[in-house]
């Protein structure tokens, strides 16, 4: 992980000491709110609570008052490969993601723990 303009967490893969690419989230939209005061507090962060070592927490997070005023009142959590175009992101939020990349590289393993809980209460 590293800090995008000392504010909002971005997730990167890397090969030794090259990276090869950024994951993408919604983070930066977010960060325009100003609703994050650290970096722990965005949808899509780090924490220390992995199975083993650090791992990603995803949190639906409210948007406060600006984000009601636009009728989109929470932030969900993603992490993707691909592009997040914060110019769209306002005026046209279904265009301002796009899924994917050309991939041309081989994995060898890729390992994923989840666990799933929610605290959320409907009425």
């Amino acid at each position: 992980m590293k800090l995008q303009q000392d504010k909002y967490p971005v997730f990167f893969e890397r090969n030794g000491d090259k990276v090869i690419m950024d994951w993408v989230s919604g983070n930066i939209g977010y960060a325009i709110l100003g609703m994050a005061a650290s970096p722990e507090e965005y949808p899509t962060a780090q924490s220390a609570d992995g199975v083993i070592g650090k791992c990603l927490k995803l949190s639906t997070r409210s948007t406060g008052g600006m984000g009601a005023m636009m009728n989109m009142p929470m932030a969900a959590e993603n992490l993707f490969i691909g592009t997040f175009d914060t110019m769209s992101a306002l005026s046209d939020p279904l265009k301002a993601t796009q899924f994917g990349l050309p991939f041309d590289l081989l994995k060898s393993e890729f390992w994923v723990y989840v666990l799933m809980f929610s605290n959320m209460i409907f009425k």
